[in-house]
């Protein structure tokens, strides 16, 4: 479902400058396990779901409409690439990215020449996480992008899930297929899977789309401007 190298981010975070850009959608779902946009020591970052209060997780914004917290990451990130070196090659700002957390560490039984899955957790692990770069990014120069869940994200963790994944790539496809087509009964109610990068390389259907779509934002944007 993600556009890979979708030329509205890349647009959006071009036109505005931006040092990181990520994408989300609007989060329904309290108990949907989703990492969500937040403002912490004032600075935007993010924070995963098991470390959200259940009070946060369900909170409501003033009126009793949407989520508090709502706006739910979709792991799509348009980064500097000159901004990201220069971090890196500071070893005590890279420390502070490290992500620390208490976990079951698998290890290998050299008597028993086999690896031990731990039961309980026994040792800590450290990862750096990309995302973890938004804290250093000035207000500014950080976009959030939201787009329409249906089009774009499915969350695959369980093999229940891709029931759900697979009706949403065949909802994607027919909605391309009823925008492009002339012959718009021929395919209705079908289920057919459309690879849309093929269709990309093999017409520029699909690309004068993006482009126009890339186009029009920009004319927003300098309407909003002036």
């Amino acid at each position: 479902m993600a556009k890979v190298l979708d030329p509205l981010q890349i647009g959006y975070s071009k036109s505005n400058n931006l040092e990181a850009c990520l994408k989300c959608f609007e989060r329904e779902n309290p108990s949907e396990e989703v990492s969500v946009v937040v403002k912490k020591n004032e600075k935007y970052d993010l924070m995963e779901y098991d470390e959200l209060l259940e009070k946060e997780l369900t909170a409501k914004e003033s009126g009793g409409g949407a989520l508090e917290y709502n706006l739910a990451n979709m792991e799509q990130y348009v980064l500097s690439a000159a901004r990201l070196l220069e971090l890196c090659k500071d070893i005590t700002s890279l420390n502070k990215l490290y992500v620390r957390e208490f976990s079951k560490i698998e290890s290998y039984d050299e008597e028993e020449e086999c690896t031990v899955q731990p039961e309980h957790a026994n040792g800590y692990k450290f990862e750096l996480y990309i995302n973890s770069f938004f804290q250093f990014c000035p207000h500014q120069a950080l976009g959030v992008l939201k787009v329409n869940r249906e089009g774009e994200f499915c969350c695959l963790r369980e093999e229940e899930d891709l029931d759900e994944g697979k009706a949403s790539l065949l909802a994607e496809s027919s909605a391309y297929l009823q925008e492009v087509l002339v012959e718009k009964e021929k395919f209705k109610g079908k289920q057919i899977e459309v690879n849309l990068l093929a269709c990309a390389s093999r017409s520029d259907t699909l690309c004068e789309k993006y482009s126009q779509r890339v186009n029009e934002y920009l004319v927003a944007l300098d309407r909003n401007k002036q």
